[in-house]
């Protein structure tokens, strides 16, 4: 079937029990492959080059002298989750057991914020290689005074003990990775004290990744401290801090300062790490529980109006600060303002918005000298209720704002990046062409822009698999994967046979015979998935369908006026119940081809009714014309500064008046009885408002076809077959800007005839049951970023080898894209020690899996942190290791 893999296989892999589920189980599944990449290091140089607006944008701290900061206090940090494990090895480690590990075991190698590896010397007096040949030997010398929370010495027995349990030959172990460790032959004592020796297999340029974090001997002897032992706690530390209580309760882990620390001690006398929803976390910043949060764009500009207001000297009265509820409503309400057009005293409460309305529609309705008038009252309720809204807007707001002034935030480039997959085991995507051709029709540069600019950051596209932005040695090689644009991407696909029709479009959806046989408007429903444009340009082609209709209906196609009045009273007569008929389609019609009159004086509402026909075409007319009429189509000016038409009588005016009061009733009851009373036998100017009607359907259908112009997207095909992808996406809130960056790739590859079929798949199932088993065609997802992507990112890009029994062995390569020059280049650069060779090789690399179109990198999220005033050594860390011990309060 188009759009579903050819073949659905699952990742071979070793036997492990399941996974338990988390919340954010989808995010964290895509980053246990990388050994703690925002944590480890890679081979790097010194020179900064030029910098630019990007690398400045890599790292923002709220920074202080230590000296100007005092010891004490308490800081709450706000995280996603806790963690399944303390263990940052384990297979389900995700970002909070990296921190957990970093504020509170042995860092090696930390890094800077351009990724760069630094010495620890807290750990280390010096690392360095003693020998390449017959070997490389690496030879570490450990600071005598790094001790672990028991006293003893950080010593060979911890190292060896890390390499038996990470070099993937005891399966015992549920370690994520063996990258690295596998290159290990032997760890023993060095030739001096405090000294160990590692010996290499083969070259290994990025032994500074190794061992950091550093685990106890006694984490690492036993598998079973390992796998289970070390979920919710650890036997030892040698950090600044160290795990004081995991409470599941309050979802809070509390890090409390090592007294046994050799170092500069922590500031802080506890560090608590709590899980808070990101939704709201705006709410727990402003009620103080939280000191340090990850905040949205929205919630991010909120911070800083109210941090600029206060700088330049801007204090709300006490008044305006307003109760704890007004501070949690942060939304500007469903009426139009309080005492407007929500009643002060309840529903049966007086409301004069919605008093002038009923009589601004009465007046109309029995066109009394009085109409105008009421159009003017009622025009000035809706205005001071509108001022009224925006008056409390603003005074809630102040008062989010006022509880806000205390708070900074701070921005950077995530150290993690979002890309486009793509599986190229499915049957439309294992034609690399095809996949090319996905690849230029996206727009980069504007998806990145449509992500950073609402987040304040630098418009930067990711052109890389192996760095992210702002990182030591960066090089952007997407043109490997071709010249971008629509152009480019047309021609391909016309190239391998996936073309439109000759009238440019891949396949003609069925007209409705039954509408069709019966001279009726055919009314397609409107789906939410289909973009804003395309959605009103099927509501403006409806509303000129059945404008036509009732035009035409109101032309008089019996003869004349008076025709139409007979054929109504007949119609009711030969329904039988005249004016006591029960209307059978819920409205005041009759089966039969009979329509009901109801009893009423002349110009009342229910003073006539129409043939059933007209019954049923008028009221979706009428909604359709006020949409036309909030569109530029009906009564006013129009786009071009000329006047455009109107319903008689005022019928479009006054459904819309309705509608914007939010009521749809009134708009069919309204709309029904200014139609029959253009229709009726006898009203004046009958031949003026058909001529309208008909005027008003023409302008919507010019309107109609201008936009379908613009955003029909036909369909191509080959052989009878569409190009149509399955684009998989997460459920859920959390997941809601990835599926509005997927809904931008979809209007992108419809531009050039790929069509996506968007399914959205619980947030839980998304990787596990989709991404590794190949259930997708399209997919986006994030991985870490990580400081040597020689050894790190193998698993990810790494050629898929069949084993016995049918299945892939893909590792973490989940676009099923891979080949042989690419692994080379991957195992070259990981043992190249020449720094310029080893960059000149991954850059050759990343050229050649840009080239294979498997995965498309997009961007950098944003990372806005907000950070109280009083605190600094925190903020928006990106590629660099945070230094825990150096955060604390100002004095």
């Amino acid at each position: 079937m188009a759009g579903v893999p050819a073949r659905s296989e699952q990742p071979a892999a070793t036997r492990r029990p399941a996974r338990r589920p988390t919340r954010a189980r989808w995010t964290a599944a895509l980053t246990v492959g990388l050994l703690l990449t925002p944590l480890l290091a890679g081979c790097g140089g010194d020179g900064d080059g030029d910098r630019s607006v990007f690398d400045d944008a890599a790292q923002s701290l709220a920074t202080a002298e230590r000296a100007g900061l005092r010891e004490g206090g308490r800081a709450t940090w706000a995280v996603d989750a806790l963690p399944a494990t303390l263990n940052a090895y384990h297979f389900e480690t995700d970002e909070v057991t990296e921190r957990i590990a970093a504020a509170t075991l042995p860092m090696l190698h930390t890094l800077d914020g351009r990724g760069r590896p630094q010495l620890n010397p807290d750990y280390l007096r010096s690392a360095e290689v003693t020998a390449t040949e017959p070997r490389q030997r690496v030879v570490y010398t450990l600071n005598p005074e790094a001790t672990w929370s028991d006293g003893r010495p950080l010593d060979v027995a911890d190292f060896v003990s890390q390499w038996k349990a990470l070099r993937g030959e005891d399966r015992s172990y549920w370690s994520a990775s063996a990258q690295g460790y596998d290159r290990i032959e032997e760890i023993a004592k060095g030739p001096e004290k405090h000294q160990v020796e590692v010996t290499f297999t083969r070259p290994t340029a990025e032994w500074r990744a190794l061992f950091s974090p550093l685990y106890p001997a006694e984490v690492t002897g036993d598998p079973d401290v390992f796998n289970e032992g070390s979920r919710i706690e650890l036997p030892l530390f040698a950090g600044p801090f160290q795990v004081q209580s995991i409470d599941q309760e309050e979802q809070s882990v509390v890090l409390a300062r090592n007294e046994r620390w050799w170092g500069d001690p922590a500031l802080l006398d506890e560090l608590v790490l709590t899980a808070v929803e990101r939704g709201e976390r705006g709410a727990a910043l402003r009620d103080g529980s939280v000191d340090i949060a990850e905040v949205s764009p929205s919630e991010a500009a909120r911070i800083d109006a109210a941090h600029t207001e206060r700088a330049d000297g801007e204090a709300a009265d006490d008044g305006e600060t307003g109760d704890g509820g007004a501070a949690a409503d942060d939304g500007k309400g469903e009426g139009l303002g309080e005492g407007e057009l929500t009643p002060p005293s309840g529903p049966s409460g007086p409301s004069p918005a919605l008093d002038a309305l009923h009589e601004m529609a009465v007046a109309r309705l029995h066109r009394t000298p009085e109409s105008e008038a009421a159009d003017k009252r009622y025009a000035a309720a809706v205005v001071r209720a509108d001022e009224t809204r925006e008056r409390t807007f603003a005074t809630r707001e102040e008062a989010l704002r006022e509880q806000l002034r205390n708070f900074t935030v701070h921005r950077a480039y995530h150290p993690s990046y979002t890309q486009l997959t793509l599986n190229g085991s499915s049957e439309l995507l294992e034609d690399e062409q095809v996949r090319w051709a996905v690849a230029r029709a996206l727009d980069r540069e504007k998806l990145a822009s449509e992500v950073h600019g609402p987040a304040g950051l630098p418009t930067a596209p990711l052109g890389s698999h192996l760095r992210v932005v702002g990182q030591h040695e960066y090089e952007d090689t997407s043109e490997a994967a071709g010249e971008p644009g629509a152009p480019r991407s047309t021609e391909l696909l016309d190239t391998v046979g996936w073309r439109l029709t000759a009238d440019g479009d891949a396949s003609a959806a069925p007209a409705d015979d039954k509408a069709t046989r019966d001279g009726l408007p055919t009314h397609r429903p409107l789906s939410l998935r289909l973009p804003t444009a395309q959605q009103r340009a099927g509501l403006l082609t409806q509303a000129a369908n059945t404008l036509a209709a009732s035009g035409e209906d109101a032309s008089g196609e019996t003869g004349d006026a008076s025709g139409r009045e007979n054929e109504g009273a007949v119609g009711a007569s030969e329904g039988g119940d005249g004016a006591d008929a029960e209307p059978s389609d819920g409205a005041n019609g009759a089966s039969g081809g009979g329509s009901s009159a109801s009893a009423g004086t002349e110009g009342s509402p229910v003073a006539w009714r129409p043939a059933a026909e007209e019954t049923r075409v008028t009221p979706v007319g009428a909604a359709a014309g006020a949409v036309a009429t909030a569109l530029g189509t009906g009564t006013g000016t129009g786009r071009d500064g000329s006047a455009t038409a109107s319903a008689p009588d005022g019928t479009v005016s006054a459904a819309f008046a309705a509608s914007a009061a939010g009521s749809a009733t009134a708009v069919a009851d309204t709309s029904r009885s200014a139609a029959n009373a253009a229709a009726r036998p006898g009203a004046e100017e009958a031949e003026d408002g058909e001529a309208r009607v008909r005027q008003l359907a023409e302008d919507a259908a010019r309107e109609a076809d201008a936009l379908r112009e613009a955003t029909r997207a036909p369909v191509r095909a080959k052989d009878g077959e569409p190009l149509s992808l399955r684009f998989v996406m997460p459920d859920g809130a959390d997941a809601e800007p990835l599926r509005e960056v997927g809904q931008r790739i979809a209007a992108m590859l419809a531009a050039v005839g790929i069509g996506t079929e968007i399914s959205e798949v619980p947030a839980d199932e998304y990787f596990e049951r989709h991404i590794a088993s190949g259930n997708f065609d399209l997919a986006l997802y994030s991985w870490p970023a990580t400081s040597y992507p020689a050894v790190d990112t193998r698993p990810l890009f790494t050629k898929p080898v069949s084993i016995p029994g049918g299945q892939l062995l893909i590792e973490q390569n989940y676009a099923r894209v891979g080949t042989d020059h690419i692994d080379q280049l991957l195992d070259r650069a990981a043992g190249a020690l020449d720094e310029g060779e080893y960059h000149e090789l991954l850059d050759d690399a990343d050229a050649r899996i840009w080239a294979a179109a498997g995965s498309l990198p997009l961007f950098q999220r944003p990372q806005l942190v907000a950070v109280h005033d009083d605190l600094a050594g925190v903020g928006a860390f990106g590629l660099a290791t945070p230094r825990f011990q150096d955060i604390g309060f100002r004095r």
